[in-house]
């Protein structure tokens, strides 16, 4: 998922891993699991799950659609 390993993340640190997580998916049923996770995962680190979520969506408007293919850029609109 995120990180395996048990060290703490700054937002900006998780919202670029979830970036490239999101990235590499290929299915909406991989966007959902990844959803689903950002609040456990942002607990974990001891982040604000709303701000980990305000600063995704920040970054996901900042994403060009020619470095994603149509599905994977479809499942950014998910998040969002």
């Amino acid at each position: 998922m995120i990180s395996s390993i048990n060290m703490k993340l700054t937002i900006n640190e998780m919202v670029e891993a979830l970036i490239y997580q999101i990235s590499g998916m290929q299915n909406y049923a991989q966007m959902e699991a990844l959803i689903l996770n950002i609040p456990r995962a942002a607990a974990v680190h001891g982040l604000p799950v709303s701000e980990c979520f305000s600063k995704l969506e920040i970054r996901i408007e900042k994403l060009s659609p020619r470095d994603l293919t149509s599905t994977r850029w479809s499942c950014f609109p998910i998040l969002c």
